[in-house]
């Protein structure tokens, strides 16, 4: 795995985290939608791949 992807993975798992602490619940949609405003330089498209991999593993807290 390369920076990048690793750039994002801990992004998303940050926000995850950033997120539950402060009692924020956010539909997947809306929180593809933060990670986008926070590194916009990647699409969407792997956005939600690496999202779906980190849910699939278990390291994505709360979904509504």
């Amino acid at each position: 795995m390369r920076a990048r992807g690793l750039e994002l993975r801990s992004t998303i798992v940050y926000v995850d985290r950033d997120n539950s602490a402060s009692g924020r619940e956010l539909t997947k949609r809306d929180f593809i939608e933060e990670i986008k405003e926070i590194k916009p330089h990647f699409t969407e498209a792997e956005i939600k791949q690496v999202f779906n991999e980190l849910c699939e593993k278990g390291y994505i807290k709360q979904l509504i």
